[in-house]
């Protein structure tokens, strides 16, 4: 089938993939190589040249179809097919020849010398995602944070003003039962037989600040 089973596959954060493709057979440039060591004539060298040329062109179109997508699992998406050439002179031919057409087929060209700083972009983009990841996950606990405080502070308050008004009817409670108490007293003074034991709250510390 028209299906391709790519030799090296990077991985990206979101399910994205980098394919790196090294099949591109290099023979019509090593035609090329021994009919310039040859003193081949131009046409000979032109020829040989130019079969390499149609190489590499035919191999960037068959990597700009969809092929490899039908090797991606369910969910995973295709970011960049890398064409990797493992010989530096035939990685510049044809990055000469066909830089501009390989970037419109979202092909991208490398070499020895390229693919390593291709790699260390990838593993960059993870670094970042991670750190960007790890401030989320921050962020996520200082929000929580701040609800749980926020709520705690609603709660508390609420707390506070009731114990207010408790200590308020306390307060005034106390007022009413000192009055009274002096009242039984008076009364006691007067020749009625009450007992005011019945009526001791001076062990409460209550303050009449009524007057």
């Amino acid at each position: 089938g028209n299906s391709l089973r790519p030799d090296i596959t990077l991985f990206l954060p979101e399910n994205k993939r980098i394919i790196i493709d090294s099949k591109l057979s290099l023979l019509s440039y090593s035609e090329l190589l021994n009919a310039i060591s040859e003193n081949a004539s131009k046409a000979i060298i032109d020829q040989h040249r130019n079969a390499h040329y149609d190489a590499v062109k035919k191999h960037i179109e068959a990597l700009s179809k969809k092929s490899y997508h039908d090797y991606l699992e369910e969910g995973e998406s295709l970011e960049m097919t890398v064409m990797f050439m493992a010989s530096e002179g035939a990685y510049i031919e044809a990055l000469r020849e066909y830089h501009q057409f390989s970037i419109e087929s979202n092909v991208a060209i490398v070499g020895p010398t390229t693919l390593m700083p291709i790699i260390k972009i990838v593993q960059m983009y993870w670094k970042i995602k991670k750190q960007n990841d790890n401030v989320s996950e921050v962020m996520k606990s200082a929000e929580k944070m701040i609800i749980d405080i926020s709520k705690t502070a609603t709660e508390y308050t609420k707390m506070h003003q009731k114990l207010t008004q408790f200590l308020e009817e306390i307060r005034a409670a106390g007022k009413r039962l000192i009055r009274l108490n002096d009242k039984a007293t008076k009364m006691s003074k007067m020749g009625l037989s009450i007992d005011t034991k019945d009526h001791e709250i001076s062990t409460l510390d209550l303050d009449d600040q009524s007057e």
